[in-house]
């Protein structure tokens, strides 16, 4: 399959799209080595320079993430789809399982524009499916690498490298293009160098750590753990330190690569007595355990409650709660045990409790 693949045919509800390897007709053995048959991206770097091996591996972790992803909701809603549904549901999901076949079969890196499309496009007949024949499955969200603000750089560069070095500080992308809205043409120039900087050190001082910053205009989800509120059905319980030690009080390294666990520890038993240094260190552990336990909980709450599907108003709540339950769950990964145990411990209850009530929906004894 991997010589179609790489002329992009083959696919359901997606145009005819060559790789470049395709187009200029390489051998396989231009990639695969015979010395090294199982390193076929090592061999890019000798023509396209030393950074194509983490753009390969980049494409690769995209096509892994999302194709789990697709297969998983493919499989929830095959098993919520009725029996006797319209035919051209099912033709649909049968597509949609062979374009996702197609990508695993030939591997995706062989031509990833083209496997992004088909994935995108198993994607968009789930939703249809979903909608038209009324199946009550939530789909996860679908993003192609390339849509927005440097689609066209992202064609290739899917997964810039996650930090590197900028100005004497590491420079993580993830948070300036997904946080901060940067698109890459606001730092990269389009020249033959496109990977070059067009930009200097004052352009990043325009955002970052000046007087007066406030944290929380970006750490959000940590601030409102430490106020302990802005959840419904929950009493709020604001932390110790939400009013007497301002952030830097324990992040006094605002670098990007600071590592803010030590640190922090560090910074407690300046104040505190040293049992406070390992006491961190339980929070964490217990914080570890617990977002592992909800997660596996909810995941096989949300299964079950796939496949039980029905458009009973009691159905409808209890997975409204269940969903409920997963974005708060989102919010304490997000916003740090440590910055309110107690508050953390109330949320993770509450998601328990929601868990319990679900259970009983789908006939668990208690």
């Amino acid at each position: 399959p991997q010589a179609g693949f790489l002329r992009g045919i083959g696919g359901h509800g997606v145009p005819e799209t060559p790789s470049l390897m395709g187009r200029i007709h390489m051998a396989c053995d231009s990639c695969h080595l015979p010395d090294r048959p199982d390193e076929p991206a090592a061999s890019c770097q000798h023509c396209h320079g030393r950074g194509t091996l983490s753009m390969v591996e980049g494409w690769k972790s995209w096509l892994n993430t999302a194709g789990e992803a697709l297969t998983t909701d493919l499989k929830r809603v095959e098993s919520a789809l009725p029996a006797a549904s319209d035919a051209q549901w099912a033709q649909s999901l049968t597509e949609a399982r062979e374009n996702l076949e197609l990508v695993d079969r030939a591997g995706g890196a062989h031509n990833f524009v083209f496997a992004e499309r088909l994935y995108a496009a198993a994607h968009d007949r789930l939703g249809r499916v979903v909608a038209g024949a009324e199946v009550s499955v939530d789909l996860q969200p679908f993003s192609s690498p390339r849509d927005g603000e440097g689609g066209d750089c992202r064609s290739c560069h899917v997964a810039a490298e996650p930090t590197k070095p900028v100005f004497g500080y590491p420079f993580v992308h993830e948070t300036h293009v997904s946080k901060a809205g940067l698109g890459c043409s606001d730092c990269h120039g389009g020249d033959a160098r496109h990977g070059a900087l067009s930009i200097d050190a004052q352009f990043c001082t325009e955002c970052h750590h000046q007087e007066e910053e406030d944290c929380a205009r970006c750490h959000q989800d940590a601030a409102q753990m430490m106020r302990g509120d802005g959840l419904v059905g929950l009493a709020d319980l604001p932390s110790p330190k939400n009013d007497q030690a301002p952030c830097i009080a324990c992040h006094t390294d605002l670098s990007a690569n600071a590592d803010h666990v030590a640190n922090s520890r560090t910074m407690c038993v300046e104040c505190h007595e040293e049992s406070y240094g390992p006491m961190q260190a339980e929070w964490l552990t217990e914080e570890r355990t617990t977002l592992e336990d909800l997660g596996r909980l909810l995941t096989d709450l949300e299964i079950r409650m796939a496949e039980a599907a029905s458009r009973t108003e009691e159905w409808t709540r209890t997975n409204e709660a269940l969903r409920g339950a997963r974005r708060r769950l989102v919010l304490l990964r997000r916003a740090g045990f440590v910055h309110n145990p107690d508050r953390a411990r109330q949320i993770a209850k509450d998601i328990e409790a929601v868990g319990q009530d679900v259970a009983r929906f789908l006939g668990d004894q208690p």
